[in-house]
Protein backbone atom coordinates (compact mmCIF):
# COMPACT_ATOMS: atom_id res chain seq x y z
CA UNK A 1 0.00 0.00 0.00
CA UNK A 2 2.80 2.02 1.08
CA UNK A 3 4.90 1.52 -1.97
CA UNK A 4 1.69 2.61 -4.27
CA UNK A 5 1.08 5.72 -2.62
CA UNK A 6 4.83 7.24 -1.80
CA UNK A 7 4.90 8.00 -6.24
CA UNK A 8 2.37 9.67 -5.86
CA UNK A 9 3.17 12.25 -2.66
CA UNK A 10 6.60 12.59 -4.54
CA UNK A 11 5.24 13.78 -7.47
CA UNK A 12 4.23 17.18 -6.07
CA UNK A 13 7.34 18.04 -4.73
CA UNK A 14 10.15 20.12 -6.15
CA UNK A 15 12.71 19.02 -8.14
CA UNK A 16 15.40 20.35 -5.99
CA UNK A 17 13.98 18.33 -3.27
CA UNK A 18 13.53 15.40 -5.59
CA UNK A 19 17.19 15.63 -6.45
CA UNK A 20 17.79 15.62 -2.53
CA UNK A 21 15.72 12.38 -1.91
CA UNK A 22 17.82 10.65 -4.12
CA UNK A 23 20.29 10.00 -2.09
CA UNK A 24 18.17 8.99 1.31
CA UNK A 25 17.81 5.03 -0.59
CA UNK A 26 18.13 3.62 -3.39
CA UNK A 27 13.89 2.47 -4.24
CA UNK A 28 13.58 6.12 -3.67
CA UNK A 29 16.41 6.62 -6.33
CA UNK A 30 15.18 4.35 -8.79
CA UNK A 31 11.64 5.89 -8.49
CA UNK A 32 13.31 9.37 -9.33
CA UNK A 33 15.11 8.83 -11.99
CA UNK A 34 12.36 6.47 -13.59
CA UNK A 35 11.58 7.86 -17.03
CA UNK A 36 7.86 7.03 -16.61
CA UNK A 37 8.13 9.09 -12.80
CA UNK A 38 9.82 12.35 -14.37
CA UNK A 39 7.22 12.44 -17.79
CA UNK A 40 4.77 12.29 -15.09
CA UNK A 41 5.99 15.26 -12.78
CA UNK A 42 6.64 16.92 -15.83
CA UNK A 43 3.15 16.63 -16.68
CA UNK A 44 1.83 17.50 -13.46
CA UNK A 45 3.78 20.25 -12.80
CA UNK A 46 3.01 22.62 -15.57
CA UNK A 47 1.17 25.06 -13.22
CA UNK A 48 3.42 27.80 -11.59
CA UNK A 49 3.37 27.31 -7.97
CA UNK A 50 5.23 30.64 -6.03
CA UNK A 51 5.86 28.59 -3.50
CA UNK A 52 8.17 26.32 -5.08
CA UNK A 53 10.42 29.40 -6.69
CA UNK A 54 13.67 29.88 -5.62
CA UNK A 55 16.19 32.64 -7.26
CA UNK A 56 19.05 31.20 -9.70
CA UNK A 57 21.96 33.22 -10.06
CA UNK A 58 23.36 33.27 -13.65
CA UNK A 59 26.64 34.82 -14.69
CA UNK A 60 28.75 35.30 -18.20
CA UNK A 61 32.51 35.15 -18.12
CA UNK A 62 35.31 34.79 -20.87
CA UNK A 63 34.70 31.33 -21.82
CA UNK A 64 31.34 30.32 -20.37
CA UNK A 65 28.30 30.78 -18.14
CA UNK A 66 27.62 29.80 -14.03
CA UNK A 67 23.80 29.36 -12.96
CA UNK A 68 24.43 29.29 -9.06
CA UNK A 69 21.70 29.03 -5.78
CA UNK A 70 22.59 29.92 -3.01
CA UNK A 71 26.24 30.46 -3.43
CA UNK A 72 26.64 26.61 -4.95
CA UNK A 73 27.16 26.45 -8.35
CA UNK A 74 24.42 23.99 -10.49
CA UNK A 75 25.97 24.28 -13.72
CA UNK A 76 29.40 25.75 -14.86
CA UNK A 77 29.79 25.22 -18.51
CA UNK A 78 32.83 26.36 -20.74
CA UNK A 79 32.70 25.78 -24.34
CA UNK A 80 34.90 27.21 -27.43
CA UNK A 81 31.61 28.53 -28.65
CA UNK A 82 32.05 31.53 -26.28
CA UNK A 83 36.01 31.89 -26.65
CA UNK A 84 37.10 35.53 -27.11
CA UNK A 85 33.27 36.69 -26.39
CA UNK A 86 33.33 40.17 -24.32
CA UNK A 87 30.54 39.26 -22.06
CA UNK A 88 29.02 43.11 -20.82
CA UNK A 89 29.95 43.41 -16.94
CA UNK A 90 26.25 45.01 -16.07
CA UNK A 91 24.22 46.15 -18.56
CA UNK A 92 23.89 42.70 -20.08
CA UNK A 93 21.01 43.62 -22.41
CA UNK A 94 23.91 45.69 -24.58
CA UNK A 95 25.39 42.47 -25.33
CA UNK A 96 24.04 39.16 -23.76
CA UNK A 97 20.70 37.74 -22.01
CA UNK A 98 19.17 35.32 -20.27
CA UNK A 99 15.58 34.51 -21.21
CA UNK A 100 13.27 33.86 -18.31
CA UNK A 101 13.01 30.29 -17.25
CA UNK A 102 10.24 28.39 -19.12
CA UNK A 103 9.21 24.66 -17.58
CA UNK A 104 12.83 24.92 -16.03
CA UNK A 105 14.59 25.58 -18.61
CA UNK A 106 16.95 28.98 -19.43
CA UNK A 107 18.34 30.53 -22.67
CA UNK A 108 21.41 32.15 -23.22
CA UNK A 109 21.29 34.50 -25.88
CA UNK A 110 23.90 37.02 -27.36
CA UNK A 111 23.09 39.77 -29.31
CA UNK A 112 25.38 38.64 -31.63
CA UNK A 113 23.86 36.15 -34.23
CA UNK A 114 27.42 34.42 -34.93
CA UNK A 115 27.95 33.50 -31.05
CA UNK A 116 25.07 30.26 -30.80
CA UNK A 117 22.78 30.36 -28.63
CA UNK A 118 22.69 27.55 -25.68
CA UNK A 119 19.98 26.01 -23.54
CA UNK A 120 20.14 24.44 -20.08
CA UNK A 121 18.74 23.18 -17.28
CA UNK A 122 20.89 23.76 -13.89
CA UNK A 123 19.18 21.62 -11.52
CA UNK A 124 20.10 18.42 -14.37
CA UNK A 125 23.29 20.12 -14.94
CA UNK A 126 22.59 20.15 -18.73
CA UNK A 127 23.47 22.43 -21.21
CA UNK A 128 23.06 22.27 -25.03
CA UNK A 129 24.88 24.45 -27.29
CA UNK A 130 21.91 25.32 -30.53
CA UNK A 131 23.39 24.66 -33.62
CA UNK A 132 23.59 27.76 -35.32
CA UNK A 133 21.85 28.72 -38.72
CA UNK A 134 23.23 28.23 -41.99
CA UNK A 135 25.27 31.21 -43.49
CA UNK A 136 22.69 31.45 -46.49
CA UNK A 137 19.87 31.20 -44.29
CA UNK A 138 21.15 33.88 -41.67
CA UNK A 139 22.12 36.91 -44.52
CA UNK A 140 25.09 37.53 -42.20
CA UNK A 141 25.84 40.92 -43.94
CA UNK A 142 22.46 42.36 -43.00
CA UNK A 143 21.89 41.46 -39.72
CA UNK A 144 22.58 43.86 -36.88
CA UNK A 145 20.67 42.15 -34.03
CA UNK A 146 18.93 39.17 -32.49
CA UNK A 147 16.74 38.21 -29.76
CA UNK A 148 15.56 34.64 -28.77
CA UNK A 149 12.99 33.47 -26.77
CA UNK A 150 12.20 29.28 -26.04
CA UNK A 151 8.71 27.82 -25.90
CA UNK A 152 6.40 24.25 -25.57
CA UNK A 153 3.56 23.40 -27.71
CA UNK A 154 3.45 19.93 -25.33
CA UNK A 155 5.38 18.92 -22.19
CA UNK A 156 8.41 18.44 -23.35
CA UNK A 157 9.67 19.16 -26.91
CA UNK A 158 10.79 22.48 -26.83
CA UNK A 159 11.51 25.74 -29.55
CA UNK A 160 13.67 28.07 -30.10
CA UNK A 161 12.01 31.03 -31.36
CA UNK A 162 14.81 33.36 -33.15
CA UNK A 163 14.27 37.04 -34.57
CA UNK A 164 17.19 38.80 -36.68
CA UNK A 165 17.13 42.55 -37.30
CA UNK A 166 18.20 43.22 -40.54
CA UNK A 167 19.09 46.71 -41.42
CA UNK A 168 19.23 46.64 -45.20
CA UNK A 169 16.18 44.48 -45.64
CA UNK A 170 14.60 46.81 -43.03
CA UNK A 171 12.64 44.04 -41.43
CA UNK A 172 12.68 41.28 -39.34
CA UNK A 173 13.96 37.20 -40.57
CA UNK A 174 12.20 34.96 -38.51
CA UNK A 175 13.25 30.99 -37.53
CA UNK A 176 12.11 28.67 -35.31
CA UNK A 177 14.09 25.52 -33.88
CA UNK A 178 12.73 22.21 -33.09
CA UNK A 179 13.99 19.90 -30.04
CA UNK A 180 12.08 17.28 -31.61
CA UNK A 181 13.75 17.83 -35.12
CA UNK A 182 17.28 19.14 -34.09
CA UNK A 183 16.50 21.81 -37.06
CA UNK A 184 16.04 25.25 -37.82
CA UNK A 185 13.20 26.24 -40.30
CA UNK A 186 12.23 29.80 -41.85
CA UNK A 187 8.92 31.34 -40.52
CA UNK A 188 6.66 34.13 -42.14
CA UNK A 189 6.43 33.18 -45.52
CA UNK A 190 9.43 33.91 -48.26
CA UNK A 191 12.86 34.95 -46.57
CA UNK A 192 11.05 34.63 -43.14
CA UNK A 193 10.48 38.09 -42.98
CA UNK A 194 8.18 40.51 -40.99
CA UNK A 195 8.49 43.76 -43.44
CA UNK A 196 8.70 46.91 -42.23
CA UNK A 197 9.89 45.99 -38.47
CA UNK A 198 12.08 46.72 -36.51
CA UNK A 199 13.13 45.86 -32.31
CA UNK A 200 12.51 48.25 -30.17
CA UNK A 201 15.50 50.13 -27.45
CA UNK A 202 14.95 46.92 -25.59
CA UNK A 203 14.68 43.75 -27.66
CA UNK A 204 14.44 41.04 -25.36
CA UNK A 205 11.16 39.54 -25.54
CA UNK A 206 8.07 40.93 -23.35
CA UNK A 207 8.43 40.19 -19.48
CA UNK A 208 5.47 37.88 -18.48
CA UNK A 209 3.57 36.30 -15.45
CA UNK A 210 2.16 33.26 -17.47
CA UNK A 211 4.82 30.51 -17.76
CA UNK A 212 3.51 27.75 -19.57
CA UNK A 213 5.76 28.67 -22.43
CA UNK A 214 2.61 28.65 -25.25
CA UNK A 215 3.56 32.00 -26.43
CA UNK A 216 6.11 34.68 -26.36
CA UNK A 217 5.63 38.98 -27.19
CA UNK A 218 8.85 41.24 -28.45
CA UNK A 219 7.42 44.95 -27.94
CA UNK A 220 8.21 46.17 -31.74
CA UNK A 221 8.40 49.11 -34.02
CA UNK A 222 6.15 49.33 -37.58
CA UNK A 223 6.92 51.95 -40.07
CA UNK A 224 4.28 53.35 -42.04
CA UNK A 225 3.31 56.51 -44.52
CA UNK A 226 2.32 59.39 -42.43
CA UNK A 227 1.37 63.19 -42.60
CA UNK A 228 5.26 64.13 -42.36
CA UNK A 229 6.77 61.81 -43.90
CA UNK A 230 7.67 57.53 -42.71
CA UNK A 231 6.88 56.97 -38.96
CA UNK A 232 6.89 54.17 -36.19
CA UNK A 233 4.38 53.34 -34.22
CA UNK A 234 4.58 50.60 -31.79
CA UNK A 235 3.10 46.86 -31.92
CA UNK A 236 3.02 43.63 -30.02
CA UNK A 237 4.35 40.83 -31.88
CA UNK A 238 3.08 37.88 -30.37
CA UNK A 239 4.11 34.07 -31.57
CA UNK A 240 2.03 31.11 -30.67
CA UNK A 241 4.59 28.41 -30.12
CA UNK A 242 1.85 25.81 -30.94
CA UNK A 243 0.52 26.46 -34.64
CA UNK A 244 3.91 28.29 -34.86
CA UNK A 245 2.04 31.51 -36.55
CA UNK A 246 2.59 35.50 -35.44
CA UNK A 247 -0.15 38.05 -34.56
CA UNK A 248 1.02 41.72 -35.13
CA UNK A 249 -0.86 43.68 -32.58
CA UNK A 250 -1.36 47.26 -33.12
CA UNK A 251 -0.76 49.04 -29.54
CA UNK A 252 -1.68 52.78 -30.56
CA UNK A 253 0.04 55.86 -29.57
CA UNK A 254 2.36 55.65 -26.57
CA UNK A 255 5.79 57.47 -25.46
CA UNK A 256 8.81 57.38 -25.20
CA UNK A 257 8.88 56.01 -21.30
CA UNK A 258 6.46 53.10 -22.62
CA UNK A 259 6.76 49.72 -21.78
CA UNK A 260 4.59 46.48 -21.70
CA UNK A 261 3.81 43.52 -19.41
CA UNK A 262 1.87 40.13 -20.26
CA UNK A 263 -0.20 38.98 -17.96
CA UNK A 264 -1.55 35.91 -19.84
CA UNK A 265 -1.07 34.59 -23.15
CA UNK A 266 -3.67 37.33 -24.26
CA UNK A 267 -3.41 39.90 -21.42
CA UNK A 268 -1.23 42.53 -21.27
CA UNK A 269 -0.55 45.53 -18.93
CA UNK A 270 0.55 48.71 -20.06
CA UNK A 271 3.06 50.88 -17.73
CA UNK A 272 3.40 54.70 -18.36
CA UNK A 273 6.43 55.96 -16.36
CA UNK A 274 6.25 59.91 -15.82
CA UNK A 275 9.37 60.84 -14.08
CA UNK A 276 9.25 64.42 -14.04
CA UNK A 277 5.85 63.96 -12.22
CA UNK A 278 7.34 62.65 -9.01
CA UNK A 279 7.64 59.18 -10.60
CA UNK A 280 4.04 58.60 -11.30
CA UNK A 281 3.12 55.59 -13.07
CA UNK A 282 -0.40 55.43 -15.50
CA UNK A 283 -1.37 51.89 -15.72
CA UNK A 284 -3.39 50.55 -18.69
CA UNK A 285 -4.79 47.24 -18.80
CA UNK A 286 -5.68 45.55 -22.32
CA UNK A 287 -8.98 44.64 -23.74
CA UNK A 288 -9.78 43.28 -27.72
CA UNK A 289 -13.16 43.73 -29.61
CA UNK A 290 -12.55 41.35 -32.49
CA UNK A 291 -8.45 42.31 -33.43
CA UNK A 292 -9.12 45.69 -31.95
CA UNK A 293 -7.28 46.56 -29.10
CA UNK A 294 -7.80 49.29 -26.58
CA UNK A 295 -5.90 49.89 -23.27
CA UNK A 296 -8.20 51.27 -20.43
CA UNK A 297 -7.36 52.86 -17.57
CA UNK A 298 -6.67 51.10 -14.61
CA UNK A 299 -5.16 53.38 -11.90
CA UNK A 300 -2.36 56.67 -11.93
CA UNK A 301 0.06 55.58 -8.93
CA UNK A 302 3.10 57.41 -7.41
CA UNK A 303 6.11 54.81 -6.42
CA UNK A 304 8.35 55.07 -3.14
CA UNK A 305 11.64 56.44 -4.30
CA UNK A 306 14.43 53.57 -2.37
CA UNK A 307 17.36 54.84 -1.83
CA UNK A 308 18.84 50.83 -0.74
CA UNK A 309 17.22 48.41 -3.58
CA UNK A 310 14.28 46.11 -2.02
CA UNK A 311 14.56 42.20 -0.93
CA UNK A 312 13.15 40.67 -4.37
CA UNK A 313 10.32 38.12 -3.56
CA UNK A 314 8.68 35.76 -6.04
CA UNK A 315 7.01 37.41 -8.40
CA UNK A 316 8.85 40.61 -9.41
CA UNK A 317 9.07 42.20 -12.72
CA UNK A 318 12.20 45.34 -13.02
CA UNK A 319 11.77 47.80 -15.75
CA UNK A 320 14.57 49.50 -16.64
CA UNK A 321 13.45 53.75 -17.24
CA UNK A 322 16.57 55.98 -18.05
CA UNK A 323 18.58 55.89 -14.58
CA UNK A 324 16.09 54.99 -12.54
CA UNK A 325 14.61 50.63 -12.16
CA UNK A 326 10.89 50.42 -11.04
CA UNK A 327 10.06 47.19 -9.12
CA UNK A 328 6.95 45.53 -9.81
CA UNK A 329 5.32 42.78 -7.64
CA UNK A 330 3.25 41.14 -10.78
CA UNK A 331 1.50 38.51 -8.77
CA UNK A 332 0.22 41.35 -5.71
CA UNK A 333 -0.08 44.27 -9.14
CA UNK A 334 1.48 46.95 -7.15
CA UNK A 335 4.87 48.27 -7.68
CA UNK A 336 7.27 47.69 -4.69
CA UNK A 337 9.51 51.03 -5.37
CA UNK A 338 12.02 52.82 -7.76
CA UNK A 339 15.88 52.98 -7.25
CA UNK A 340 18.32 54.41 -8.81
CA UNK A 341 20.24 52.41 -11.41
CA UNK A 342 23.79 53.44 -9.53
CA UNK A 343 22.84 51.33 -7.16
CA UNK A 344 22.28 48.19 -8.59
CA UNK A 345 25.80 48.87 -10.37
CA UNK A 346 27.15 49.80 -7.33
CA UNK A 347 25.91 46.92 -5.22
CA UNK A 348 25.69 44.43 -7.53
CA UNK A 349 22.22 43.73 -5.98
CA UNK A 350 19.54 41.22 -6.80
CA UNK A 351 17.74 43.50 -8.78
CA UNK A 352 19.79 43.14 -11.77
CA UNK A 353 16.96 41.11 -13.77
CA UNK A 354 19.77 39.59 -16.39
CA UNK A 355 21.93 38.00 -13.61
CA UNK A 356 19.10 36.92 -11.08
CA UNK A 357 15.75 35.83 -11.57
CA UNK A 358 13.21 33.45 -10.54
CA UNK A 359 12.62 29.67 -11.30
CA UNK A 360 11.23 26.37 -10.64
CA UNK A 361 13.06 23.30 -11.55
CA UNK A 362 12.13 20.50 -13.86
CA UNK A 363 12.94 17.42 -15.30
CA UNK A 364 12.55 18.86 -18.73
CA UNK A 365 16.08 18.15 -20.61
CA UNK A 366 17.17 20.26 -23.30
CA UNK A 367 19.57 17.06 -25.03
Amino acid sequence: MIDDVFPGILLHLPVQSLLRFRAVCKSWRCIIDSPAFRKLHIHTNNCNKSEDAIFLHARFYNNGVQVQHNGRSLILKETAHFKDVEWPEYDLEEGASFYEPVKGLICVNYLDYRVPMAICNPFLGQFKIIPALAESDSCSYMITRRSAAVGFDGDEDYKVVQLLECEIDSGIHAHIYSSKTGAWKELVGDGGMLDDMEFCRKHSPMKSACKNGYFAHWCVYGRREGRYGLERYSLILSFNMRNEEFEIIDCGADYATTQYFSEGEHSFLRFDFHLSFENFVQIYKSSFEGEKLSWNPVMHVEVTSLETPPQWSNGCALFVVYNDVFVYDYRARKFIGITPRRNIRESKSRLSNEKFFEHRGSFVSPM
